[in-house]
């Protein structure tokens, strides 16, 4: 009986690395932006952007550009037509300069999903994104390219759904 609260006691004091806190930080500002708050989500990342060195290649950095993008997507279900329009082509624009194509082809994926449920946005937005995603996938080696193929799969499933509900509306 001891032993094991002793066990339990060292699981609870284990420090979670910073670099997985940033990323979590990332995804919170995600979720906020998904719920529609903006003014929230938008603090989260500039509070973000000021811990992380964004110099490096880390993790984090990824994290923290792919939530800037995926806030930005979020915040575009809450404008008009032209301005949604604009910003989703200015991230279509940031996406084509993420060198990894990796997170290149899993972020446009998401991003086009995010957008597709915009009924105020042409359809053809989001599958440009999904043409992208698929063209970035020939970038990705072997081994990337199952969990990214599966990422898109899921993607492309979103954006057809969300086509189907704006239409059945």
């Amino acid at each position: 009986e001891r032993s094991a609260d002793v066990t339990q006691a060292d699981a609870a004091s284990t420090p979670v690395p910073i670099q997985i806190k940033q990323v979590l930080i990332a995804e919170f500002a995600t979720l906020l932006a998904e719920l529609g708050q903006d003014v929230r989500a938008n603090a989260v990342i500039k509070s973000l952007s000021g811990s992380i060195n964004s110099s490096s290649d880390s993790l984090a950095v990824s994290a923290l550009k792919s939530a800037q993008l995926k806030v930005q997507a979020w915040s575009a279900q809450r404008i008009d037509a032209g301005a949604a329009s604009l910003i989703a082509h200015e991230l279509k624009a940031q996406t084509q300069n993420i060198t990894n194509g990796q997170v290149r082809t899993q972020l446009q994926g998401q991003l086009a999903a995010i957008l597709s449920q915009n009924p105020r946005l042409s359809p053809e937005l989001p599958r440009a994104f999904l043409s992208l995603a698929i063209e970035s996938l020939k970038s990705v080696d072997l081994m990337e390219s199952i969990a990214s193929k599966g990422a898109l799969t899921v993607s492309m499933a979103d954006v057809y759904l969300n086509e189907g509900i704006i239409h059945a509306k």
